[in-house]
């Protein structure tokens, strides 16, 4: 059995994070904010700049626990990568980028 990932973030704000994490996957992995049960952020963030545009973006990583659609007592949890561009000197909210 493999436990499911405590949050392994440096920075401040991670309940601010957590929720962000769940909007962004909001449409594109899942249809309501109720199929996650959990969100761990387990990495800190990296910096980057695009090769094109040179503008910066941040990636960062997160694990989400769904829940048991089927009361069999087992939850599956899958990790995603979200990123966050930097626009006008501020950083927008999170977008999904995939599965990790």
């Amino acid at each position: 059995m493999v436990d499911f990932p405590e949050d392994d973030f440096g920075g401040s704000g991670l309940s601010d994070l957590k929720e962000q994490m769940r909007k962004a996957l909001l449409g594109n992995v899942i249809k309501s904010a109720d199929e996650i049960t959990a969100i761990a952020v387990i990495s800190d963030w990296k910096d980057g700049i695009y090769s094109d545009s040179k503008q910066p973006y941040r990636k960062i990583n997160g694990a989400c626990l769904f829940a048991d659609k089927d009361d069999d007592g087992v939850s599956r949890f899958t990790s995603f990568a979200f990123i966050a561009n930097k626009v006008d000197g501020d950083w927008q909210t999170l977008k999904f980028k995939g599965l990790l």
